[in-house]
């Protein structure tokens, strides 16, 4: 009896296949700076210890990127939930840092849209050396 073909095989390719050019707090941050963010408070450490804690509270509120959402017409999919994660960190550093302001906390909508664009592309990603032979 002959085996079965292999029709489909799937990957994670973060990590795998390609990885961020630079830490992605370290990105974050640089591009804060871009927007004139306080240095001092926007900082690697912060953005990724509040990242870790936006990205777990989106991913329980909308699973899977908010697919269940879309498919009903009532989300924008990936990238809306990735700008939300954006802005969802950097709030929540800001507010950190000055609780009493915590409702006057802006993020500028260019600042999210870098970060979004930046890690869409080969700017903020690397392939491994040997991911070439894979193709």
């Amino acid at each position: 009896m002959s085996r079965p073909r292999t029709l489909l095989l799937t990957i994670d390719a973060f990590g795998t296949i390609f990885h961020p050019r630079h830490p992605i707090p370290d990105q974050y941050a640089s591009a804060a700076q871009a927007f004139n963010l306080p240095r001092s408070t926007i900082t690697p450490a912060r953005l990724q210890s509040a990242f870790k804690s936006v990205y777990k509270a989106q991913s329980r509120l909308r699973p899977n990127y908010g697919r269940a959402d879309v498919l009903r017409g009532q989300y924008g999919g990936p990238r809306q939930w990735w700008a939300e994660v954006i802005r969802g960190s950097f709030e929540r550093v800001l507010a950190e840092a000055s609780p009493t302001k915590r409702g006057e906390v802006h993020i500028p909508d260019g600042l999210v849209q870098s970060l979004l664009d930046r890690f869409a592309s080969r700017e903020g990603y690397a392939l491994y050396e040997d991911a070439g032979v894979f193709f």
